[in-house]
């Protein structure tokens, strides 16, 4: 059984270093992660998302990235309401 099966994830720093190894893990215990990058991380963050797919067992997880500044309060709202995505994403689990 996989320990993290059906619970959502927002991993914040995700596309490098301990981030992105904690998102990998999480994807291979069965959790859908969502990758979070402040800004000009694109390309890592997409890396991040090969690595998450590719450790993750469970076919059509809903992985993702999201560009966000979490220590801008506006950022943050804006990345929760312009993801049409985010309301298939209940329950949260916060970490």
């Amino acid at each position: 059984m996989l320990r993290l099966e059906g619970r959502n994830t927002l991993i914040t720093g995700a596309s490098s270093g301990i981030g992105q190894a904690i998102a990998v893990r999480m994807a291979r215990d069965g959790a859908t992660v969502a990758i979070n990058y402040r800004g000009g991380g694109g390309e890592m963050a997409a890396e991040t998302l090969r690595m998450v797919r590719d450790a993750s067992p469970l076919q059509g997880c809903r992985h993702m990235t999201v560009q966000a500044d979490i220590s801008r309060e506006g950022e943050v709202q804006s990345m929760f309401q312009s993801r049409p995505c985010w309301p298939n994403w209940e329950p949260w689990t916060f970490w």
